[in-house]
């Protein structure tokens, strides 16, 4: 292993990944050539998923280089305030910016740790607040206006919904990260429509999906 790599969704933190390292090290001897951890922020959705999720400090406070992503969709007095709620969280963290996709990976040839400025903490994760991850799946064609009605319903207890559907007009990937939904045309598709939908509350969100799909569609889908 080179490098940990998160993403800015607080699904998963490096706060406790010298605890992994042991573990290798004990099982497999020293088999690794770790250099640090980069956390990967969505620029256009960070702000509102550090105000709401915890572990997304967490991501931060023990990173070693920060990846800004979706540059190119946000305008720079964004940007500015996306740096600063970084800095705020880590001020010794590098931070390098991608657009449209791509950065300078420059950096892949530093060893991030080189200052031993890393921290560790006990990881928070517990069976109780672990995310729990849900798939519906669909056999008809559905409206993007119904679809977005019902995901709207869910989206505010749903850490990420991805997936792919047939609409009215076509096959469409689908990413949905804190209120805002895309809708991307793509030939990519398959016998059924699929959403996997990452649940904030557990199981307690099933019931909703039910609920709001009832409402919206009224037709049979399966969830697991």
């Amino acid at each position: 292993m080179k490098y940990a790599v998160v993403e800015s969704s607080g699904l998963a933190y490096p706060s406790n990944i010298g605890d992994f390292l042991d573990a290798v090290i004990v099982s497999k001897g020293d088999a690794y050539d770790y250099s640090g951890t980069i956390c990967i922020v969505d620029g256009v959705n960070f702000l509102e998923q550090v105000a709401d999720i915890e572990t997304v400090e967490r991501q931060l406070k023990f990173a070693h280089l920060v990846i800004i992503s979706k540059v190119d969709l946000i305008d720079e007095e964004q940007l500015e305030k996306v740096k600063s709620k970084i800095r705020e969280i880590n001020e010794k963290v590098e931070i390098v910016e991608s657009i449209n996709g791509k950065t300078d990976y420059n950096f892949l040839e530093k060893d991030l740790i080189a200052e031993g400025w890393l921290g560790v903490e006990d990881t928070t994760n517990t069976p109780e607040n672990r995310p729990k991850t849900l798939t519906l799946t669909y056999k008809e064609d559905l409206t993007k206006e119904k679809l977005t009605q019902f995901l709207d319903i869910i989206k505010k207890d749903s850490y990420r919904i991805k997936g792919f559907f047939k609409l009215e007009y076509g096959w469409n990937q689908v990413d949905g990260v804190g209120n805002r939904i895309d809708y991307k045309p793509t030939d990519k598709g398959g016998e059924d429509s699929e959403l996997v939908i990452i649940s904030k509350i557990g199981n307690q969100l099933i019931r909703p999906i039910f609920s709001a799909w009832e409402e919206v569609v009224g037709k049979e889908m399966k969830l697991r």
